[in-house]
């Protein structure tokens, strides 16, 4: 018997797939502010053209974000090759989360990729991250608070110093 996708409504939004619902409750639970579907890419490759539709564009944190409902697996190669073109054709960090969905996941087991935006360089063991000082939630490696892009703990360092 094939697959069926099911659709699911949630917070105004359309969704393809349960899993992907359950993203968006997380990043709102995070207070993530997000687009779901936003633009089809064409995205260049050595040969062609392909069509990609991410799954998420996180306004403030300005990335994108995919997700993958293959449990623990890595992402598949295809995968991993489309979201490298996304980073490099718009300058953009891409993210391919995978695993289990919710906090107490996301926040210990760092299932996220990162396709560094203009180099398409990857990175792994990514996840989300609160920042002490601010309380707003960020991606970054090994959950290092000090790779949040908020800078509350440099500026703290420099008013100490004064």
């Amino acid at each position: 018997m094939p697959y069926r996708v099911r659709t699911v409504h949630y917070d105004g939004w359309k969704f393809r797939s349960m899993t992907e619902a359950r993203w968006a409750i997380l990043l709102d639970t995070l207070n993530i502010d997000y687009m779901y579907e936003m633009n089809t890419f064409m995205l260049q490759d050595e040969n062609k053209h392909i069509c990609y539709l991410p799954d998420f564009y996180l306004t403030d944190l300005k990335c994108f974000l995919e997700i993958k409902n293959n449990g623990k697996h890595e992402p598949l190669p295809e995968e991993q090759y489309k979201a490298k073109l996304l980073a490099i054709d718009t300058e953009k960090d891409a993210y391919i989360a995978f695993g289990k969905v919710g906090i107490k996941d996301q926040l210990k087991y760092g299932s996220m990729w990162k396709w560094t935006g203009k180099t398409g360089e990857l990175d792994t063991h990514y996840s989300f991250t609160q920042c002490p000082t601010c309380l707003k939630f960020y991606i970054t490696k090994h959950g290092n608070i000090h790779d949040c892009t908020c800078y509350c703990e440099k500026k703290e360092k420099v008013q100490e110093e004064k």
